[in-house]
């Protein structure tokens, strides 16, 4: 509805209309089990969930039956609110009944319903037009049963009418009966993928289409195993679309990234980067590269045709903002502006290269980046040194076009004319990270003597870029004192004071930021009046943060990995003097990470020296593998915590009952009489008491 007052165009805000439901659809009766009160939360269950979906009338029905079990069911689920875009969709209600000893009230009023904008997505800085229908419903009661049913009509025009979706039969809580149906009066391909064992199809013919059907009664929550990667599903789902290949997607992709020649402002900005690269193709692409990550901030409209079409590179030039697709279409057109080929990529940044599993769908990506040309002569020009990709969304990345670090986002689908199918994306200068931690002890016997504590990190590549983020948005002063902090948890005993300012380096061009921290210490050795000698407690918590220790049971899922990830970590303690100190060294080579550890002592320094280096190959283990993981992260946690004792060292002493055990078992195999024997270990076993109850 428009309304027009002195001659300005007012539009109406949306509204909900109330209408009987539609009479295409399919009869189904709400069926299976109460579920226990354990298999539930918020004091209500859902006992119906039904979806049906007519693709011509571009129409999806949903109907809800839910419980009211207890109080808390009250306060829980006595409210109704539906989430829509009026930019494409309109919601019809068709019933809102509650049912109390079995007879049923009518609660479904026009005046009820509260319309407001939601903006779900704000937090993460897109703005996607939806709004809520919402009613509150009065005089809700234990054991009551609420029933409503609504239906949305309308797709969004970039879809191009054809339709994907997936219908998932994974539930939070029980459910009693879930049900989705599809349904065509037209000769549509419909293409559908089963992942974790769904209920079967049942497609019945028409005198008007096609339906097909889903039934699934008693639904239970499958739970995942902690520390699942974000790829993996255990939940029963199907897929559905109208894509038959992935070339379809592209296509349906390629009506709205055709990239335009830039104008006015944009291409003034365009010829000022070409004189300052003097003919250099990387050094135009650093100027353009930097220029949409850092100058034009990360701010989505999504609205309408915008979830998936970007607006126009002037546009977003113009304006200073844009979400992925916007940046990603600015940047392509700045690089074609010199001659740059490059395309827009479409990545999933959850299931990563495991989108190549699923059937083509626009639905099946959630970002967009860049894949440019860096290369046009010499041999392997096809190759993937011939290219980089550029994720637009990122800010303050460092290093040469060549060096820009890319998330492992594993594959993508291209946009480009004659792509057929998913490219696998390789890893792109993950980095690394240097830690280095000394330890400088005073002698036992000075108590009051101070000891220092200093750390020097310095983050490579894409661990550089992160780290220059966090100082950007960070408040120093918090960061320093967040800092300190992690040294006092760590090193309870001991007292930290900072010694200087917490230092950091950022070096953008060579994209590496290094941190140099240097604390006091205060009481580093404490003294244990059980044993009568002083001790100090080493933990590498550096690397310990970064291990996965999993559960002590048998796994059946696979376990997240932080991949890429590649830690280099040294702790050198300066001892007051000569020191006796296990020498080991070893390393492990799995297909999906490797550790390696070495200990020594430097005594022309009277420094112990301990390194620790881990790195991840791949962003999981498998079931298989994880008896052996465990293993080795046990034996890698075994070595990063020590006691440091007196001179006179543990080593040698543990070593003296052993010796003592063993000479009396040659005195038994020589026929001494028993007697003896255990007079003589007596002795000796009162000598090493005596020895041990020394000051060392």
């Amino acid at each position: 509805m428009v309304l027009i007052f002195s001659g300005v165009e007012v539009i109406a805000g949306p509204s909900v209309g109330i209408k009987p439901a539609p009479s295409w659809l399919l009869p189904v009766t709400p069926g299976g089990k109460a579920p226990s009160s354990k298999d539930f939360s918020d004091g209500y269950y859902v006992v119906f969930s039904d979806r049906q979906v007519h693709l011509d009338k571009k129409t999806a029905y949903y109907h809800h039956i839910r419980q009211i079990a207890s109080e808390s069911g009250i306060q829980n689920g006595s409210e109704i609110s539906v989430v829509f875009n009026p930019s494409y969709e309109h919601i019809d209600f068709h019933k809102i009944t509650v049912w109390r000893d079995g007879k049923a009230v009518s609660e479904m009023k026009a005046s009820d319903f509260k319309i407001i904008p939601v903006e779900t997505d704000r937090q993460r800085f897109i703005y996607n037009g939806d709004f809520s229908a919402s009613v509150i419903l009065k005089d809700i009661r234990k054991g009551d049963r609420i029933e409503y049913a609504y239906s949305l009509t309308g797709w969004n025009p970039v879809l191009l009418n054809k339709y994907s979706s997936t219908f998932s039969f994974g539930v939070y809580d029980y459910i009693s009966h879930i049900h989705y149906a599809v349904i065509t009066d037209s000769d549509r391909k419909i293409y559908f993928k089963d992942f974790n064992k769904p209920p079967g199809k049942t497609t019945r013919k028409t005198n008007s289409g096609t339906s097909y059907e889903w039934d699934l009664k008693s639904i239970k929550n499958i739970r995942y195993e902690d520390d699942v990667p974000s790829w993996f599903s255990n939940q029963p789902a199907v897929q559905i679309t109208e894509y038959e290949t992935w070339k379809e997607v592209v296509d349906w992709g390629l009506n709205f990234y055709q990239i335009p020649a830039v104008g006015g402002p944009l291409k003034n900005k365009v010829e000022e980067w070409k004189k300052l690269a003097k003919g250099s193709r990387h050094a135009y692409m650093e100027s353009a590269v930097r220029f949409v990550q850092d100058e034009i901030r990360y701010l989505g409209i999504e609205t309408g045709e915008n979830s998936h079409r970007p607006h126009n590179p002037d546009e977003v030039f113009r304006q200073r903002y844009g979400d992925c697709k916007d940046k990603s279409f600015l940047l392509c057109a700045l690089l074609k502006a010199n001659d740059i080929d490059s395309d827009p990529m479409l990545v999933n940044t959850y299931k990563k290269s495991h989108v190549s599993e699923y059937l083509p769908s626009p639905a099946d990506f959630n970002h967009v980046v860049v894949r440019a040309r860096i290369r046009d002569e010499g041999p392997n020009l096809s190759k993937e040194n011939a290219f980089v990709f550029i994720d637009a969304t990122f800010s303050l990345q460092g290093g040469a076009i060549s060096k820009l670090f890319f998330p492992a986002y594993g594959a993508g689908l291209l946009l480009r004319k004659g792509q057929e199918d998913i490219i696998p994306v390789p890893l792109q200068n993950p980095g690394y990270v240097t830690v280095e931690e000394e330890i400088v002890l005073p002698a036992q016997n000075q108590v009051l003597a101070m000891g220092s504590f200093i750390t020097k990190t310095i983050y490579f590549e894409g661990e550089a870029d992160d780290m220059r983020s966090q100082f950007q948005d960070n408040n120093l002063s918090e960061t320093e004192e967040t800092y300190l902090n992690y040294y006092r948890k760590n090193y309870k005993n001991a007292e930290f004071e900072t010694l200087n300012p917490l230092e950091y380096y950022d070096q953008r061009e060579a994209n590496n930021f290094s941190l140099i921290e240097r604390y006091s210490m205060k009481n580093a050795w404490q003294y244990d009046s059980t044993r009568q000698k002083y001790y100090f407690s080493i933990w590498g918590k550096m690397l310990y943060d970064q291990l996965l220790e999993l559960p002590n049971k048998p796994r059946k899922e696979p376990a997240y990995l932080k991949f890429p990830y590649h830690l280099m970590y040294t702790i050198r303690v300066r001892m007051p003097g000569p020191w006796n100190v296990p020498d080991d060294k070893w390393e492990i080579k799995r297909d999906a990470y490797e550790i390696a550890f070495k200990s020594e002592f430097v005594a022309a320094e009277n420094v112990w020296q301990l390194y620790y280096e881990y790195e991840t190959l791949k962003d999981h283990i498998t079931p298989d593998e994880s008896k052996q993981f465990k293993e080795d992260i046990s034996k890698i946690v075994d070595n990063l915590d020590y006691e440091l004792n007196s001179p006179a060292t543990d080593t040698e002493t543990k070593n003296i009952p052993m010796m003592l055990l063993g000479f009396a078992a040659v005195l038994v195999g020589s026929g001494f009489v028993f007697g003896l024997i255990g007079a003589f270990v007596f002795l000796i076993y009162k000598l090493v008491l005596k020895w041990r109850s020394r000051d060392h």
